[in-house]
């Protein structure tokens, strides 16, 4: 998916895992059987999280959880317990990064609704407790997290809330669907090349009003869409361990600093075998014309 970015970003880094033995090589396979409502599409991108977790479960197996709830119930003159249980399967892995393009058979059901199966070769890591967790959330057209939504029309604004228990060091990219990677911060004027955030304190970036001019002043982005419906992809890569940066391109006029889709993933793999703290959060934006 296209999107056009209607500022300069400055590039910046990632990184998340342990070993190089840890990671593997995985591969999996997924049929999602769509509904009148779903575009093909949607299709793809269901069946394209399929194949990921069926990889990830193959390969590192899942755990099943059971939740017990309890709550006081009084009906007339008489006190009751009620009980309910919710049972949750986790997979234990975690997907680093895609090897190649995805592979689609498309096909139609009875009802004329897609039936699409895709199968995926990719990078992976068995989950860790090392990881730090954060809070993050893209915001549209306002600048606080009540704002939040992954859903934007052509000439939204977009700003994006971030929050960590711990000190750390920051880095956002994003990925169009013709693969394109652009680095969106550390911002276009940042000699630094880092974020370097606070522990317990919130920030939004992307915003003249909320940004913090430390990180130097901040470059505000428009999402805009060429076809009627275009999907992206943000990361954002958070880790107590400074690392460093991605070689990109550079940026040209209006364009953020960019680099190509394999060179992205060929480095986050690398990166991510580095640092066990390092977490990263991937949202998915969609982006329509009217």
């Amino acid at each position: 998916m296209l999107c056009r970015l209607m500022t300069c970003f400055a590039a910046c880094a990632i990184a998340f895992s342990i070993g190089a033995s840890d990671i593997k090589t995985v591969q999996g396979e997924s049929t999602f059987y769509g509904e009148s409502s779903h575009s093909l599409n949607d299709c793809k991108r269901f069946a394209l999280e399929q194949a990921r977790i069926a990889a990830l479960a193959k390969e590192f197996g899942t755990t099943v959880s059971q939740d017990v709830y309890q709550r006081d119930m009084i009906s007339g003159n008489t006190e009751s317990n009620y009980f309910s249980m919710l049972n949750r399967t986790e997979v234990n892995g975690e997907w680093i990064a895609d090897e190649g393009e995805p592979r689609y058979t498309v096909s139609h059901d009875a009802d004329d609704n897609y039936v699409v199966k895709c199968v995926i070769r990719g990078t992976a890591r068995r989950l860790t407790n090392e990881a730090v967790e954060f809070d993050a959330a893209v915001l549209r057209n306002g600048n606080e997290k009540r704002f939040a939504d992954t859903r934007f029309r052509n000439g939204d604004d977009m700003k994006l809330f971030f929050r960590a228990p711990v000190a750390g060091y920051l880095a956002v990219y994003l990925v169009d669907d013709a693969r394109n990677v652009y680095s969106l911060l550390p911002y276009s004027n940042n000699s630094d090349g880092i974020i370097r955030t606070s522990r317990d304190k919130d920030y939004v970036f992307f915003d003249l009003e909320k940004a913090d001019r430390a990180f130097g002043e901040p470059d505000e982005m428009i999402l805009t869409a060429e076809g009627d419906v275009e999907r992206n992809q943000m990361y954002v890569i958070f880790s107590p361990t400074m690392f460093s940066r991605a070689l990109d391109n550079g940026a040209a006029g209006s364009a953020p600093r960019s680099l190509s889709y394999d060179d992205f993933t060929d480095w986050l793999t690398k990166v991510r075998k580095r640092d066990p703290k390092m977490a990263m959060k991937v949202m998915h934006l969609e982006i329509t014309k009217q």
